[in-house]
């Protein structure tokens, strides 16, 4: 079982889209896997909704009764892997997402807020004793069309020809 949290005290930095595409992936490999969604804007249930493939995954979103250690203590139970999609913020949820986690992910854009609030995460997380990877993404220009292309088929999927 794995606990795979994206960090990052920045918020546009990847978390989430990396997220996804673990929670996809893992779902192509036949592996059951839950998601934790500390997001308020809650991205993940909602991608996943429009999905076919990814309909089925458990979202869970921490409330004042089931905080996050207990959530993911839950989810555990039942899934080989849960992923942790955080906000861009550091918080105490933030804090206790990297410490449960078996490895915690910190994504970045190539810019230097982004570098700057990526090694802030990263010192975060090493007071976690989790294992860390920091990813610096960099669009490329064949991957971003293809991901346009996908954007615009998912938000139209449902609405039928236009």
């Amino acid at each position: 079982m794995a606990i795979i949290t994206f960090a990052q005290v920045k918020g546009g930095s990847g978390k989430t889209t990396a997220a996804m595409c673990t929670v996809a992936e893992l779902v192509a490999r036949k592996s059951s896997v839950a998601a934790l969604d500390l997001d308020p804007n809650r991205p993940l249930g909602e991608f996943f909704a429009r999905v076919s493939d990814l309909k089925h995954v458990e979202v869970a979103v921490p409330n004042s009764e089931r905080r996050v250690t207990a959530l993911v203590k839950e989810l555990a139970k039942t899934y080989d892997n849960v992923v942790i999609d955080l906000m861009g913020a550091a918080t105490n949820d933030t804090q206790v997402a990297m410490a449960v986690a078996d490895l915690v992910i910190v994504p970045s854009q190539m810019s230097g807020t982004d570098f700057r609030c990526g090694v802030e995460t990263w010192q975060k997380s090493a007071t976690a004793l989790s294992p860390v990877l920091s990813c610096w993404l960099e669009p490329v220009p064949a991957l971003s069309a293809r991901a346009s292309k996908l954007s615009y088929a998912s938000s139209t999927v449902g609405q039928g020809p236009t």
